[in-house]
């Protein structure tokens, strides 16, 4: 007809089919070969990753991970990468036998913070230092509905911090669209063993597809201690990562 289907748990036109990314030859590879159903009936193709076994592609269940330093073993995501969202969609595709381009993009929040050095450390003394980051108060469940990539939270706000990763100088971590109340401490920082916790005065919104980037100028205080300055604060389109895709 004139409008296109919904997608469904199954019997669409290919389920859930894997795609595999096959280096040598610069292609996608399907697990088995998708046909059009004729030369006049157009398509819808969603794709999104990482793979998974959703039961409902209203309500596909998903979390990200609360460690996310970890790195990819035997082939398997690391927890940054895993708890990493990327969603797509192709719509009303004319039969063809050309490639179908995938456009995806994020559909979960990240998260990055810097620390910077300020003044009065000793030269060489700020580097040495042990510095730690959690991101705080958030709920790690969500709910994605595969049909248009919109991720909702699910359940309760963690108890225990996420733990991002570490690259650049970076810590980054990924995070389910949502907000928190003002007030609400959103970062954790330890350096040195000095702790210090961040929050606004007003609701703070995790947005899908933006990087909140965070520039904590960190000084050392004459005699003992630490002084935390926020010294920057943007929200930026997420697109490439320099972690993950």
């Amino acid at each position: 007809g004139a409008s296109a289907g919904a997608l469904l748990n199954e019997d669409n036109r290919a389920d859930n089919v894997r795609h595999t990314f096959n280096a040598g030859i610069g292609k996608w590879v399907s697990a088995y070969d998708i046909y059009f159903k004729d030369n006049r009936t157009n398509v819808d193709i969603y794709g999104y990753y990482p793979m998974g076994d959703p039961e409902n592609v209203s309500e596909y269940g998903f979390e990200v991970k609360k460690d996310q330093s970890t790195s990819s073993v035997d082939g398997k995501p690391g927890g940054y990468e895993a708890s990493d969202f990327l969603w797509a969609k192709a719509a009303d595709v004319a039969p063809t036998d050309k490639v179908i381009t995938l456009s995806f993009r994020h559909m979960m929040a990240s998260a990055r913070v810097t620390l910077e050095e300020g003044t009065g450390f000793a030269e060489g003394e700020w580097p040495l230092l042990d510095k730690s980051v959690l991101m705080i108060n958030t709920i790690r469940k969500a709910s994605i509905d595969l049909s248009t990539g919109v991720v909702t939270p699910e359940g309760d706000v963690e108890s225990t911090g996420t733990i991002p990763c570490f690259v650049n100088n970076d810590f980054c971590s990924i995070v389910v669209p949502q907000t928190v109340p003002a007030g609400t401490p959103l970062i954790s920082i330890t350096v040195d063993g000095t702790p210090y916790v961040f929050s606004k005065d007003e609701d703070f919104t995790y947005n899908p597809s933006k990087q909140h980037n965070f520039t904590i100028t960190v000084s050392k205080k004459t005699g003992s201690g630490y002084e935390f300055l926020l010294s920057s604060e943007s929200i930026t389109a997420w697109e490439n990562d320099s972690m993950s895709h």
